[in-house]
């Protein structure tokens, strides 16, 4: 049969509800034995117990105490936390907890089961495992680990190291059926890592090193300020300040005074191109005087008009005034009058010519516009080249107080040198001879017995029981899928031929038995 033909029926609402209740004792079946497993192994298999403890790693504290920020460097917070965990988790600090606790006895114990039938099924577990271990270790497929090593191996898959998220806090936790051993252990992993990393803060030889690098500074001081001795021989070096002021105030005025006569050599040059201007609009000569005379149209018009009313005046004796005669010498007459209103009265005769008077002005007015933009421009370069002459003193009194400036911070410089390589030899003399309790790490909460396990017996047969009802939900779909068999269903006879059934038949039990 085709198993996917018959994936839409099964996974259809009214499928999935027709499997639930063909196969309902199968679900009962699987639900009610993973509970019943899940129940024997919570009460089997110990309850495990967790246990941690918080530690606090101050990175802008020297991890030894009344050093001074040049001994200690301040690293990033990743970087730091980062390095701690590893040395947390390094096989040395598991060494040393696995050789404290063998020393002391310290081992997980075993929880006593209060059922025979369970004491019964770990002691047969455990033999189980014993020869199939054995049976492993004469093939040669294993090896035996000695107490010390499976003790620090236990340790190290157990214990669990994390970083607080954006903080300098680290938790320390670790998991054993027995919360006693899981609380020493913790403590112990937490005085040991104190303890190791108080051993790495400590740097050998920096004694020496200092006190080399005091003598090394010694000499620079010495050989720089026999500088400022040679320096100050040579010249007035102390004065430089003083002179630097008063040429800065010098330049500032000259300054000013440059920029006054810009502005009024600007000033003069617009007042140059509107004279320029204006000359350009002025005429070389004007009108004196006119004279005149009558308009000799005005009379030719006058003539005509007088012609043409003559004219109608004779037309009327034989024509009304309505014909087109009469009309058109009135529009004639319209025309004359319109021009005669248009012409002047008079009309030039005689005309005489002078110079232009504003002209002339304006001309003497240019001249000595530009007279004063000459005399500006070279009192503005003169101005210029003094400023210029001032700038070039002023950054060589830069260059030479530059100079004594320089070599009095290198001055400083070496004494600042010198007294921190003071407090560093110092430093290193102390961080050798300090006690492992005084670090940068701070332990803010120590391990304690836990009262409950990580997981109760409750919530395992609630997960167990979440689990056998999702497993028997699924090996009754599995089943329905793979069943071949077709019962009396409808559904069973159309989903694998994927034809529809015209008609059904009741089974004649009373034929069958002859009845």
């Amino acid at each position: 049969m085709d198993i996917s033909s018959g994936l839409p029926g099964v996974f259809s609402g009214r499928g999935v509800a027709t499997v639930i209740l063909k196969r309902k004792r199968q679900i009962l079946y699987t639900f009610g034995l993973t509970v019943v497993l899940v129940i024997a192994g919570s009460y089997v298999v110990p309850l495990q117990f967790s246990v941690f403890s918080t530690i606090y790693v101050r990175r802008n504290l020297p991890p030894t105490p009344n050093l001074s920020p040049a001994y200690h460097v301040v690293l990033e917070r990743q970087e730091v936390i980062t390095s701690e965990v590893e040395v947390i988790k390094s096989r040395a600090v598991g060494e040393r907890v696995a050789d404290i606790l063998l020393a002391r006895g310290d081992e997980p114990k075993k929880r006593a089961l209060k059922w025979q039938f369970l004491i019964t099924a770990r002691a047969a577990v455990k033999r189980l495992k014993s020869q199939i271990e054995g049976f492993f270790l004469s093939l040669g497929l294993v090896n035996l680990a000695s107490p010390r090593e499976v003790m620090i191996k236990a340790i190290r898959d157990n214990l669990t190291v994390k970083p607080v998220v954006n903080s300098d806090i680290i938790t320390i936790a670790y998991k054993s059926s027995d919360p006693n051993f899981a609380a020493v252990v913790v403590n112990t992993v937490t005085r040991v890592y104190i303890a190791q990393a108080h051993l790495l803060a400590n740097r050998e030889g920096l004694y020496d090193f200092y006190s080399e690098q005091l003598e090394i500074s010694k000499a620079n001081i010495k050989t720089l300020e026999n500088k400022v001795q040679s320096i100050k021989r040579r010249g007035s070096i102390v004065s430089i300040d003083e002179q630097i002021k008063l040429k800065l105030q010098e330049l500032s005025a000259l300054n000013t005074q440059l920029n006054q006569m810009q502005g009024e050599r600007m000033e003069i040059t617009r007042k140059v191109a509107t004279l320029n201007e204006q000359i350009q609009n002025q005429p070389d000569e004007v009108l004196s005087t006119t004279a005149s005379r009558p308009n000799p149209r005005i009379e030719q018009m006058n003539a005509r008009l007088l012609d043409l009313e003559m004219d109608k005046a004779k037309r009327l004796e034989v024509f009304t005034p309505v014909t087109r005669k009469i009309k058109e010498i009135d529009e004639a007459m319209d025309r004359i009058r319109e021009k005669l209103a248009k012409e002047p009265l008079t009309v030039v005769d005689t005309q005489t010519m002078a110079k232009n008077p504003i002209r002339e002005s304006l001309t003497v007015a240019l001249y000595q516009a530009e007279a004063d933009l000459n005399a500006k421009s070279a009192r503005e370069s003169i101005l210029a080249r003094n400023i210029e002459q001032l700038k070039a003193e002023l950054r060589q009194l830069d260059e030479d107080a530059a100079r004594l400036r320089e070599i009095t911070a290198a001055i400083g410089a070496a004494e600042k040198s010198y007294t921190r390589y003071v407090d560093q030899r110092e430093d290193a003399r102390m961080a050798a001879a300090s006690d492992p309790k005084t670090t940068n790490v701070r332990v803010i909460h120590h391990a304690s017995v836990p009262e409950t396990p990580v997981y109760s017996r409750m919530f395992l047969i609630q997960i167990g029981a979440l689990l056998g009802l999702v497993m028997g939900i699924g090996v009754a779909f599995l089943s329905e899928l793979f069943d071949d068999s077709a019962n009396d269903k409808k559904d069973d006879v159309e989903h694998p031929v994927n034809l529809p059934v015209l008609a059904t038949v009741p089974e004649n039990t009373f034929a069958r038995e002859g009845k």
